[in-house]
């Protein structure tokens, strides 16, 4: 037996770990963002309806019980169902948004409600992502818009020709918000075919990897960033990631990403994520990283990790 055979299968069988667990990053928040931001993020996909206190209160139990250190969108979402039969409260979708009902409507359907509970949780991790994304990016001063704020925004005073576009790539249920980058921040750029390094859409951040508890090593990258639910083109291979420095005073729109670009068969791509949206940009610094294709025999040792919808994009210069 070759005195590298044991080593190797042991490095696969970690990687194969990896490979299933690391997704589920993106479905996991810490406790502390989001109990810093769960309130105004429900406040918002409510539209501030029939929220008293004594409601507010219920419904964040539910969604983050005490003995939580993480916030888990699966397991939220398991838990208002379960809220729900016990008729704690009632939740609708409405066209402009959810409503808390305390007693059950006569019209509710609990195959509806169930799914109305997932998109609730998934309506709430946005703005809670978007919330922190504005964190990470020096909590700037901002004006919210609503949808039709943000097209008549882009239109009037951003003066964009195409402004009907860029505001239906933004979630017309959710609030954007209109800032000024107060420092130099680092954005990041999925690209290839298509789509090309320098543009207008960014996504953020890049966070340091830390040791994985359910192995006892470190991880198998040094930085890694949540890239799902960005919606890219069909024609973006996502070949390519650019980090750019983007300059202090940056005039940006920061919200989530709609569903978007359907295929042949009426499906969009998922969007739910925070995108930063700069009007106007010629060129920016940036490090280029390519995408690592296959694994081979040795540890896959990698600048940056990328959580995808459906896979682990592995990035290196």
């Amino acid at each position: 037996m070759s005195p590298l055979a044991i080593p190797r299968r042991w490095l696969m069988f970690l990687l194969a770990i990896l490979l299933v667990v690391t997704p589920l990053v993106s479905q996991v928040l810490e406790r502390r963002v989001v109990e810093t931001h769960l309130p105004r993020a429900i406040e918002e996909v409510v539209r501030k309806r029939n929220l008293d206190p004594h409601t507010l209160d219920r419904v964040k139990r539910t969604l983050l019980p005490r003995d939580s250190t993480t916030w888990n969108k699966e397991q939220a979402t398991g838990r208002l169902a379960e809220a729900m039969k016990r008729k704690d409260f009632f939740l609708t979708k409405e066209s402009d948004g959810f409503k808390i009902h305390l007693t059950r409507p006569e019209d509710l359907d609990p195959t509806v409600a169930l799914r109305t509970s997932g998109n609730f949780v998934d309506s709430l991790s946005s703005v809670i992502r978007r919330y922190q994304v504005l964190d990470e990016i020096g909590r700037p001063k901002s004006t919210d818009l609503d949808h039709d704020e943000l097209r008549v925004y882009l239109r009037d005073a951003v003066k964009l020709v195409d402004y009907a576009d860029v505001t239906k790539s933004f979630d017309p249920a959710l609030s954007v918000e209109a800032v000024t980058l107060p420092q130099e921040t680092n954005l990041l750029r999925l690209y290839g075919g298509e789509s090309k390094a320098i543009g207008r859409f960014f996504f953020c951040c890049v966070f340091r990897a830390t040791i994985d508890a359910a192995l006892g090593k470190t991880v198998a990258y040094k930085y890694w960033s949540d890239a799902s639910g960005l919606a890219t083109p069909p024609g973006n291979l996502r070949q390519h990631l650019a980090i750019a420095k983007v300059p202090a005073g940056t005039p940006a729109i920061v919200g989530t990403v709609a569903d978007n670009f359907h295929d042949p068969y009426g499906r969009p791509a998922k969007g739910g994520n925070t995108q930063i949206f700069i009007p106007y940009i010629d060129t920016f610094p940036y490090q280029e990283y390519q995408l690592k294709r296959g694994i081979g025999s040795a540890w896959p040792i990698s600048e940056i990790e990328l959580v995808s919808d459906d896979r682990v994009l592995w990035f290196r210069k």
